[in-house]
């Protein structure tokens, strides 16, 4: 399995300096989440790559999103769809007694 945690370490930070909207957010968590070409670069697409285990292993996950503010000051509510689907994430892993962290700095 070619697995985001294998590549990552269980840490992937991202610079919310570089995200300034939903289409940046999308562009940068790919790269940093080595993504598969395929990514759809939409909510629904990013829900699906986060719950797929053959992408990813969820086991001690976090994501760190530093600067979070950059992206909320700009348009507060694609943000806001944007940390509801990490929710909806951390749910679906945490009733497979996972633990996929979402971290907003």
């Amino acid at each position: 399995m070619n697995s985001v945690v294998s590549k990552l370490n269980n840490v992937v930070k991202l610079d919310g300096n570089q995200i300034k909207d939903i289409e940046s957010f999308h562009k940068h968590i790919a790269k940093k989440m080595f993504f598969p070409s395929y990514y759809g670069h939409n909510l629904d697409a990013l829900y699906d790559v986060l719950t797929d285990n053959e992408k990813i292993n969820p086991k001690n996950l976090v994501v760190e999103y530093t600067d979070s503010n950059v992206f909320f000051e700009n348009n507060q509510e694609q943000f806001f769809k944007v940390v509801g689907c990490m929710m909806h994430v951390i749910a679906f892993w945490k009733k497979k007694n996972m633990s996929f962290r979402f971290v907003l700095a």
